[in-house]
């Protein structure tokens, strides 16, 4: 008996107790609400964060603040809630406002940065479409990233404009998603520009411009019976087109090749290893 009756009083004793504690589960306010909901509170110094908020609930802060709403505002507003002891009515708006809890990618980013401006998407000028060619021809051979795009690089050619698209497509998208650091990471390796657009701007930030060829006749002597050089095209159009000397030809080939664009077709897998054989001293590689 004693057993059961020290049973009952012990339930009597939880019982009242958890009676006691279910009074005291209420918040006392809205910060405590989100506290308690493991949300953390963004710091009131943190703009890049109150960026992201903005960035993230233009929309629904228009709907609150009764205006165009801009950091300063954002931040009152919560100071003014936060303390409200109503949480109910400010819980939604508040977990998305005055916490750390960026909702997409493109938050996440805003969050870390202070903006997308390092992104193709986030660029203010210049041909998105060609900067996401170009991303993506140089960023064809890991077979992980194209996996990652949904698209497989064609054998025979280097695949532009499908390739461009595809990774285009992937980027706006991702940047809607919900963030996580492995998609983070994604994005901002393959959704960024490359940091030159044609062949001159590569040499140039790879601190090759001191090499490009001065003697055009040696090397003109040591290439012109190569069938890749007789055979080109591209060496033939100038020569039909004006009465250059030899050397001044393949001068005129070089000069002409540092601007082609890596968004060109033909440019990333054949005008630039040729570019690199026939006009940089010191060049190593098949002979082209």
């Amino acid at each position: 008996m004693k057993l059961k009756l020290l049973g009952l009083s012990a339930i009597g004793a939880s019982g009242t107790g958890g009676w006691y504690l279910f009074g005291n589960i209420r918040p006392k306010n809205v910060e405590e609400y989100l506290t308690r909901s493991g949300l953390k509170l963004l710091a009131w110094d943190s703009e890049y964060s109150w960026k992201a908020v903005l960035e993230e609930n233009k929309e629904l802060l228009k709907n609150i603040l009764k205006k165009d709403p801009d950091s300063q505002s954002i931040k009152q507003w919560c100071r003014d809630i936060l303390p409200r002891e109503d949480y109910e009515k400010y819980a939604k708006a508040a977990s998305l406002v005055c916490v750390d809890n960026p909702q997409t990618v493109k938050g996440k980013i805003i969050q870390l940065d202070g903006g997308i401006s390092s992104l193709i998407e986030g660029l203010s000028d210049g041909d998105k479409v060609e900067k996401y060619k170009v991303s993506y021809v140089w960023k064809k051979h890991m077979s992980a990233a194209m996996e990652l795009i949904s698209f497989t690089p064609p054998e025979e050619e280097e695949g532009l404009e499908r390739g461009g698209k595809a990774l285009g497509d992937w980027c706006k998208k991702a940047l809607q998603e919900k963030p996580n650091d492995t998609l983070v990471s994604n994005v901002k390796l393959l959704c960024s520009p490359m940091p030159f657009d044609d062949i001159n701007g590569l040499i140039t930030k790879n601190g090759e411009s001191s090499k490009l060829m001065s003697d055009y006749q040696s090397k003109y002597d040591s290439i012109k019976e190569l069938d890749t050089f007789k055979n080109d095209e591209s060496v033939k159009s100038i020569k039909d087109k004006s009465d250059k000397s030899d050397k001044e030809i393949l001068q005129k080939w070089c000069e002409e090749s540092k601007s082609k664009k890596f968004s060109e077709k033909g440019t990333f897998s054949e005008r630039y290893p040729k570019f690199r054989f026939r006009c940089l001293q010191g060049s190593e590689g098949e002979k082209k």
